[in-house]
């Protein structure tokens, strides 16, 4: 029994690495095709934003045509946020 919990606990535990990878992937794809039209990821990466202000930043493109919805901007803020700053 107490193995099979261990088990459960890693097989949860790469879920969970998966799936953020897998977001952080999605925001990498949302980034270039709704963004880097104006702004270059190495531009984006020398801001040291948390992801509220990236969300912030993303919701402030809309009014400049920015046609993005409210997962993909969550994707983006969260893909940039994680990076590391260069």
């Amino acid at each position: 029994m107490k193995s099979f919990i261990i088990f459960l606990i890693v097989v949860v535990s790469v879920c969970i690495l998966i799936t953020v990878n897998a977001k952080a992937a999605d925001g990498e794809k949302v980034f270039i095709s709704k963004c880097a039209g104006c702004h270059s990821l190495e531009l984006a990466l020398k801001k040291d934003y948390d992801q509220k202000k990236w969300v912030s930043t993303v919701e402030r493109m809309k009014g400049f045509g920015l046609k993005i919805n409210s997962s993909e901007t969550s994707a983006v803020a969260e893909f940039l946020a994680s990076r590391e700053k260069k």
